[in-house]
């Protein structure tokens, strides 16, 4: 079996399009032996709390139980929970902090406390927002920028709260090339229309959708009003069919077939 904890290997699996895991739940499990039979923690295991603290919300400590067979988390309201009961947000994102605390511990020991400070790099990261809730998106950012100063991050969103928390347009790199401008005072439905091409963000698709057939029938009943009777019938039919997709909004249908009863005389 190669060995998971020399110098070395803080390079196993770098272009990997994954977080290596198990290399970080080995890692864990050797710092709490050590810590456990030498009285002491090693400097990865207290780099390990002061990174996780600093980027995941209420965390308090992290220990291998031998019970469980993995790594347990303490909270500061009182929970614990096993690594693999943890949300999927959760998890990404202390695989992900761990993973990148362990790196740096093993490729720069000589850095002692200053380990988490002071290592360079570049991490590249494949859809930031991934499993996150928008309120731990408005923060990751920030959170690395602090626990890992000297590291470039460059990363992948279709986040606007990602997009957001950046400190200049020449942060973002945008696919087609665009310039764009301040992000930092921008609220999230100027960057979602105006960076991400989204039309009007503030209402749902569906509210486009139904305002648009509202505003067709209403023209179309116009239309049925000023028509022979022989054509009516169509009309009629061309109304009933227009609204039915919406039979899980009865007001929407109600108010309109209203408005049709008055305008034909029904």
């Amino acid at each position: 079996m190669e060995a998971q904890y020399e110098r070395s290997s803080g390079y196993l699996g770098w272009a990997n399009a994954s977080i290596n895991e198990s290399g970080f739940m080995l890692w864990i499990q050797k710092l709490d032996i050590i810590a456990y039979q030498e009285k002491t923690e090693p400097l990865g295991w207290r780099l390990m709390q002061v990174a996780l603290e600093e980027c995941l919300e209420d965390f308090q400590r992290l220990a291998f139980m031998a019970k469980e067979g993995q790594l347990v988390i303490f909270f500061r309201n009182g929970r614990r929970l096993p690594f693999n009961q943890l949300s999927d947000g959760q998890r990404t994102l202390f695989a992900m902090i761990g993973d990148m605390v362990r790196r740096a511990v093993l490729l720069n020991p000589q850095l002692g406390d200053k380990v988490l400070e002071e290592t360079p790099g570049v991490v590249l990261i494949d859809e930031l927002d991934l499993h996150l809730h928008p309120k731990w998106q408005r923060r990751i950012i920030e959170d690395l920028r602090r626990t890992f100063p000297k590291i470039q991050f460059i990363a992948t969103t279709h986040s606007p709260f990602l997009i957001q928390s950046l400190r200049s347009g020449e942060e973002l790199i945008m696919l087609d090339g665009q310039p764009t401008a301040q992000l930092g005072n921008m609220g999230l439905e100027e960057i979602a229309r105006g960076i991400m091409g989204v039309s009007r963000p503030e209402v749902s698709e569906r509210y486009e959708d139904m305002k648009a057939v509202a505003r067709n029938y209403l023209e179309t009943l116009e239309l049925a009003a000023n028509s022979p009777e022989e054509k009516l019938e169509a009309f009629k039919e061309e109304l009933a069919k227009s609204i039915a997709p919406y039979a899980d909004n009865p007001a929407f249908q109600a108010f309109l077939e209203m408005k049709r009863a008055a305008k034909l005389g029904e």
